[in-house]
């Protein structure tokens, strides 16, 4: 199906949240999975449809206004069709313009398939069925102007010229209990740097490369229930439960997220960190 095929099947909450931009929901994961996939496939699909829009909204641009100059240079039948053709692609245009404004209003940070979709996928799995997962997710692009924070611009004359600019994007946390009573709470903040390097080569064509990469800090709270999990360092005599803090960083590049598969790690590390006592569910 078409991406705008998916976008007038969601529902009016899932236009709702694309409008926003933002998730704050507290509700079983089976239901945000329900409610956040269709969107998630939604901006999968729209990412081509929305170039190829686009694109065709350029060219068909440039195409009419050379068959409209012909055109007017033509006498008879020939200046007719000319001008009746140009007036086609116009309007071919127009329709392309329309779907890629539609679908440009309506993209969403590629985090939502990447990074939301997959840990909610394996976090239900550990969580009962009826148990509420708190979700606050900014869905907004990571270098969108509200989170910029630095731009580095040296004072050069000529070319190279290099602009460095910084945004800090702190787009998801939220918390979950685990059927075995672990109570859990995660924080994603990822840091941009993008670099813009202009270059001028011999022949005086001005060249122009952007590099984008991104710094991942995850943060993950465990709180163990003492009566399944003895901690192996700093017990705490008659304490209901024991909490570890957990936090790692990486870099990489835009393309490749690495939210998901860090916060697996951290809270596998997390019960590496406590011995299980007998009875306990996980």
């Amino acid at each position: 199906m078409s991406a705008t095929g998916l976008l007038r099947k969601l529902s009016d909450e899932q236009k709702s949240i694309l409008a926003a931009k933002s998730v704050k929901l507290n509700r079983p994961a089976d239901e945000l999975l329900a409610l956040l996939k269709p969107i998630a496939a939604f901006d999968v699909a729209a990412a081509p449809a929305r170039k190829q829009a686009g694109c065709s909204l350029a060219a068909l641009i440039v195409l009419s206004v050379v068959v409209a100059i012909y055109g007017v240079n033509q006498e008879g039948n020939l200046r007719f069709v000319s001008l009746g053709l140009a007036g086609a692609l116009l309007v071919g245009a127009i329709i392309s313009g329309t779907t890629w404004r539609k679908l440009q209003a309506a993209d969403v940070s590629d985090n939502l398939s990447k990074i939301v979709i997959p840990f909610l996928t394996i976090l239900r799995e550990d969580v009962a069925p009826a148990e509420p997962v708190a979700l606050d997710i900014d869905l907004t692009a990571g270098d969108a102007k509200k989170k910029l924070t630095q731009t580095i611009n040296p004072k050069t004359k000529g070319y190279p010229k290099l602009v460095t600019t910084v945004y800090l994007d702190p787009w998801f946390e939220g918390s979950a209990v685990f059927a075995d009573g672990t109570q859990l709470k995660w924080k994603v903040v990822d840091r941009l740097r993008v670099t813009k390097k202009t270059k001028k080569n011999p022949r005086g064509k001005i060249k122009m490369k952007t590099k984008t990469k991104v710094r991942s800090d995850v943060r993950v709270t465990m709180a163990f229930p003492t009566k399944h999990y003895a901690p192996k360092h700093n017990a705490v005599p008659g304490e209901k439960r024991h909490e570890v803090k957990l936090a790692k960083r990486t870099k990489g590049a835009a393309e490749t997220p690495q939210g998901f598969p860090m916060l697996i790690d951290l809270i596998a590390d997390g019960y590496r960190k406590v011995n299980a006592q007998k009875g306990a569910a996980r």
